[in-house]
């Protein structure tokens, strides 16, 4: 299962054994996020629209530049993120994570995957990679599904929950 970190003992083969322990959590929470604007290459914090926060790069389908000092943070759905879909629409990652983007059933997911995403990319949980999390999004949203290993799959609250788990 991911985030387990198990060891073998040096005991000969038969006498040996394995543990599996907990890593440290050290994912941050979809409002830890949501309040900082120091986010992980390749990612921009910056809102959409009108409300958008001063001073950051805008960022469009072909790279970032500046228009005007306001910002346009990294697109929920773009091929930065790889995060599929138009749940979200024109949303950035920060929009859905301060809860400002309309999602439906998918709202608070998107919240939980847009926080791992930013885990994965600063580093702060090595057992869950950016891959990861995209096709956790992309299979639950075209699938209904996660399939963790093959005949166990998770259902959008199971992936939140597990998704919690790595982050404190």
């Amino acid at each position: 299962m991911f985030g387990k970190v198990c060891t073998a003992s040096t005991q000969g083969t038969l006498g040996g054994s394995v543990a599996c322990t907990q890593p440290l959590v050290r994912g941050r929470l979809p409002g830890y996020w949501a309040a900082t604007t120091s986010w992980p290459a390749p990612y921009v914090c910056g809102g959409s629209g009108s409300g958008a926060t001063q001073g950051f790069a805008q960022v469009s389908p072909f790279g970032q530049s500046s228009t005007g000092g306001i910002s346009q943070g990294t697109p929920y759905h773009s091929s930065t993120t790889g995060l599929t879909g138009t749940v979200f629409g024109t949303h950035t990652l920060l929009d859905v994570l301060q809860g400002n983007a309309r999602g439906g059933t998918y709202k608070t997911l998107g919240k939980y995957i847009a926080a791992a995403l930013l885990n994965a990319a600063a580093g702060k949980t090595p057992f869950l990679s950016q891959a990861s999390v995209q096709k956790m999004w992309n299979d639950d949203l075209t699938l209904g599904y996660y399939e963790v290993t093959p005949g166990v799959r998770w259902t959008t609250n199971q992936i939140i929950a597990y998704l919690r788990t790595t982050m404190a």
